[in-house]
């Protein structure tokens, strides 16, 4: 039973600290004018995204 509670606490430390995170980065964008935000979660979508080296035709 304890080892279900702590498996528990931890779950919702771990969801508590993902919502916090959520919340404070849409609060801190909140300030920016609209097209530095789509400029930013553009920046963000392209970071997950690995691009081919440019080739040197010589």
């Amino acid at each position: 039973m304890l080892i279900l509670l702590v498996i528990t606490s931890v779950a919702l430390s771990f969801a508590a600290e993902f919502l916090y995170a959520y919340i404070m980065e849409m609060r801190d964008g909140a300030w920016v004018r609209r097209d530095v935000r789509e400029h930013h979660e553009i920046v963000r979508v392209m970071g997950r995204v690995s691009f081919k080296p440019i080739r040197e035709d010589a």
